[in-house]
């Protein structure tokens, strides 16, 4: 799966946990925040939202309170709806997550909805005109009762902000005096998505799945010409009055074929095998996956099809590979950056609204989190790395340019303090200064 290997190579920035500092906390504070993040699991979600922008270039998370502590979902593009905003239809003004397995639904109603299907929740059927269900007493319906929908809303066109949870068919499963959204006029939702184009949803096509379809069609075709070099079509010619008009052929039989005497026309029976040019085949998929790869500013060893490895002969030749795939996640460091401010802002809203309840653990509360508190998240970025020789001939210019000593190039090298560096330097000059001691030769004993 081509489109599966290279999301995983150009999601990279949760590679390596970023560092994240939090301001104006308490120590107390701060190291319930550090114990929330980390039972959030959040460097793996954040990796699984990653590739899966990668893949679909938008997905979403929601992070909400599951047996006494916060839990962050990401969901794909199909399994959940959002209620655009009339007024900036980029933007939702509610979700709706639904808790149904639709996997039996998703063959049988298909539709350009997000969710894949026109389903119950739509109150649609696709047997009627006007698309409603008039049936009564339907026998698939105890599905309404199976099919959850969890609804968040904002305040929106006069209606307050809630939170509930419905079937099917509208009827609340909640009761009225919780319907209410516990976060006021705030959603625990974090769209993940740019370049909209005046919707919520990014439909342009996605050019890795193309790709691989194009891809996988093409080594069909490949298998195909291989296995047909297997095989040979058995060819009879000659005069029509003398063909053979059934025969068996096999490694332990003999054909004898009849021919006329002084006759021009030559009667054989030959096995004729393709002969194509299949590594021509082969260096054409070959530099189609180049031209791929390279329209996506990726190397093209991260799809190995022989036993061939790139190596790099100094540091410097590795960080400009680095710098590549840094190049390319460019645009993810500045969307995740603001993603994290959003996750953070959602948690100092459901730490501040359940610290007094008992929906929270009390390993997770601590004082009110400040609204002036926040995140700052520093990514890795690709380090330069020497080799020895490397790390010497830099040093050496340096020394003769007159900008670096020995002591401070131990210091460098070593992580040691200038003290330490001197205390260094003296012993190895001592150490030269010592002779090797030499062994006493060895006296060869005489044969008298």
């Amino acid at each position: 799966n081509i489109s599966r290997r290279v999301c995983l190579q150009q999601a990279s920035i949760y590679r390596e946990a970023p560092r994240r500092n939090f301001t104006n906390l308490t120590p107390e504070q701060e190291d319930v925040v550090r114990l929330i993040y980390r039972d959030l699991k959040i460097d793996q979600k954040m990796l699984k939202s990653n590739e899966l922008y990668k893949l679909q270039n938008q997905n979403l998370i929601q992070i909400l309170p599951f047996e006494g502590k916060l839990e962050l979902r990401v969901f794909k593009q199909h399994e959940y709806d959002a209620l655009p905003d009339m007024n900036f239809p980029e933007r939702a003004y509610g979700y709706v997550i639904s808790t149904f397995d639709r996997t039996g639904l998703i063959n049988t109603h298909s539709s350009d909805s997000p969710t894949g299907y026109l389903g119950e929740s739509q109150t649609r059927s696709p047997n009627s005109p006007d698309g409603s269900n008039s049936k009564i007493a339907d026998q698939d319906d105890y599905r309404s009762m199976l099919e959850l929908f969890n609804v968040w809303t904002k305040d929106y066109m006069g209606s307050p902000s809630l939170n509930f949870v419905m079937d099917n068919k509208g009827m609340l499963v909640t009761n009225t005096e919780d319907a209410l959204n516990p976060l006021g006029n705030f959603l625990p939702f974090v769209d993940i998505a740019q370049n909209k184009d005046w919707t919520y949803y990014v439909t342009y096509e996605n050019a890795d799945v193309d790709f691989t379809i194009d891809w996988n069609s093409l080594w069909t075709d490949i298998r195909y010409i291989t296995r047909m070099q297997g095989w040979s079509q058995a060819i009879l010619s000659g005069d029509p009055d003398l063909m053979l008009q059934t025969m068996r052929v096999g490694p332990s039989r003999v054909l004898k074929i009849p021919q006329k005497e002084n006759s021009d026309i030559e009667t054989k029976f030959e096995f004729v095998s393709p002969s194509p040019d299949l590594m021509g085949t082969l260096e054409v998929a070959r530099t189609l996956l180049a031209n791929y790869l390279s329209s996506k500013g990726l190397d093209t060893s991260i799809i190995v099809d022989k036993p061939d490895s790139n190596t790099y002969n100094s540091g410097i030749e590795r960080m400009l590979a680095l710098i590549e795939k840094f190049e390319v996640t460019r645009d993810d460091f500045n969307l995740y950056h603001n993603v994290e401010q959003d996750i953070y802002k959602i948690v100092k809203r459901w730490h501040n609204a359940l610290r007094d309840t008992d929906q929270l653990s009390d390993k997770y509360k601590a004082a009110e989190l400040p609204d002036e508190s926040e995140i700052i998240v520093e990514f890795s970025r690709p380090e330069m790395l020497k080799t020895d020789q490397e790390k010497l001939e830099v040093y050496a210019k340096k020394e003769e340019l007159g900008l670096m000593s020995s002591v401070m190039f131990i210091m460098e090298e070593k992580g040691m303090s200038e003290l330490e560096a001197l205390e260094y330097l003296e012993r190895v000059k001592t150490h030269q200064q010592v002779k090797p001691m030499q062994a006493p030769p060895v006296e060869e004993e005489s044969n008298d």
